[in-house]
């Protein structure tokens, strides 16, 4: 893992220079002054609606678990009060309508889903700790004088994307997106075992350069042992304290898959949120009896990194530029 970042970073004057080439080859020509959840492993993509089957000016049935009750919001005000919850407004503007377009797309493909499963809402939120959309009026309460200019921004940036969504071979896409990647992304398959082919792995060295892009998180033996123990009933440490974390396999982007914690085999995405790593994407040392763990990145790396996507709009992509550097192959549609 550690070698692999080393790489990533020492090719970040020459990757700096042709991600702006491998954008124009996968992207359409930039536009002339136009413009968590559920698990992804939980989704499956054979079922996609077409085209002609999806309808963009339907609304969003949400389970809000702070009222415990379905509330139904328009996607122009999802897009808004959704976006509020995943990032800042002070962003290039190209990033931010990127992002709405991402975060757009995959609840209106978790909303397909659920209704063609005959749901009775189509995902969940939780306005009391901004967990996937909040209302205007919630915004308005938490910013107060700051309300207008953010609310502005926000409303300036959805009505110019709103109307579009992403596709794949006319079938609308489930379109992952996370904070700030490894150095590259990982493709769909590198984690779960299951091709998508619009979520391939790309450089993104720019991440590198995010101040938090490493962070550090120390437990020791008994910490990591009680975390374990009320996860699971039948938990048991390994005698010897420095095998009980061991055989940890990574993939070749360096996420790591699979280990061996005590007694129990977990993937490297389900040992991450357990102990709360901000990502798979570590190394571990066991020293006096502590294990300090080595964290790269932030989010599951997998599909839009709203960090790299910054810097791309920093370098003057737009967003339609932005969305087709990340997810390969896809078709912009506006309906």
């Amino acid at each position: 893992m550690m070698k692999k970042n080393l790489i990533s970073i020492g090719l970040l004057i020459v990757a700096i220079a042709v991600i702006p080439l491998l954008a124009l080859m996968v992207s359409p020509a930039k536009s002339p002054d136009t413009t968590v959840k559920p698990a992804i492993s939980e989704i499956s993509p054979t079922t996609s609606p077409t085209l002609s089957e999806t309808n963009t000016t339907d609304s969003f049935r949400i389970f809000d678990k702070a009222l415990q009750e379905v509330i139904t919001v328009n996607d122009f005000d999802f897009c808004i009060g959704a976006i509020a919850t995943e990032t800042d407004t002070d962003i290039p503007k190209e990033a931010l309508k990127a992002e709405i377009v991402a975060v757009h797309t995959y609840y209106a493909y978790l909303r397909q889903q659920s209704r063609q499963q005959n749901k009775d809402f189509d995902f969940e939120c939780d306005s009391k700790t901004w967990k996937v959309y909040v209302s205007k009026n919630q915004l308005k309460e938490k910013l107060r004088d700051t309300f207008e200019d953010y609310y502005n921004t926000l409303e300036s940036a959805v009505q110019e994307v709103s109307n579009f969504l992403i596709f794949y071979d006319g079938k609308l896409c489930m379109t992952p997106y996370f904070d700030i990647s490894v150095g590259n992304t990982f493709s769909y398959s590198e984690i779960y075992n299951e091709t998508i082919p619009y979520l391939r792995s790309v450089p993104s060295p720019f991440d590198t350069l995010a101040n938090n892009y490493t962070t550090q998180l120390t437990l020791s033996f008994n910490e990591l042992d009680k975390i374990m123990s009320e996860k699971f009933s039948d938990y048991q440490s390994a005698e010897n304290h420095s095998d009980n974390l061991k055989n940890i396999s990574e993939s070749e982007n360096g996420a790591v898959l699979k280990m061996t914690v005590g007694n129990h085999t977990l993937s490297g995405k389900d040992f991450a949120d357990i102990v709360h790593l901000r990502s798979n994407a570590f190394t571990v040392d066991f020293q006096n009896n502590q294990y300090l763990f080595t964290v790269y990145g932030y989010g599951e790396n997998i599909g839009l990194s709203k960090f790299g996507a910054c810097k791309l709009a920093e370098q003057g992509y737009d967003f339609q530029a932005i969305l087709h550097y990340y997810y390969t192959d896809i078709t912009l549609s506006e309906n």
